[in-house]
């Protein structure tokens, strides 16, 4: 496979290697200057960024690189290895100790109606006439 070293401009080159935006326009500079400094997400949930040449005070892409850097963006993950959400360790500890106390007789069961019923009044709350309750 033969090595393309084709160097051009940021903005030329994102104008010539890659495809018009949704509107039909170039893809913004300042889109290619955040691939660059903050990389883009990967779909297997990592991060890649876009390699840019800096020449006398401007940012040069390489073909190679721009075409490297779609490959891993739009790259393939295989559904047994994508990332699944686990819910948050603050979370299942909250749960696991409401259960504890409601065992141990020191929280009522969780009933949201009866939550509600039971929680106090606001003194200065208004109905939808405005009229205090």
């Amino acid at each position: 496979m033969e090595e393309n070293h084709e160097t051009l401009p940021l903005s030329r080159g994102l104008r010539e290697w890659l495809p018009p935006s949704r509107t039909g326009g170039a893809t913004n500079p300042a889109t290619a200057w955040r691939w660059h400094r903050h990389g883009c997400r990967t779909p297997g949930g990592g991060r890649v960024h876009l390699r840019t040449t800096r020449i006398g005070g401007r940012l040069y892409l390489r073909r190679a690189d721009v075409e490297e850097f779609i490959r891993a963006c739009s790259a393939e993950v295989p559904l047994a290895s994508a990332p699944v959400a686990a819910p948050a360790p603050a979370d299942l500890r909250q749960a696991e100790a409401a259960v504890v106390l409601e065992r141990a007789g020191i929280l009522p069961p969780s009933d949201p109606v009866q939550a509600a019923l039971d929680r106090p009044r606001d003194a200065n709350r208004r109905d939808r006439r405005g009229c205090r309750s």
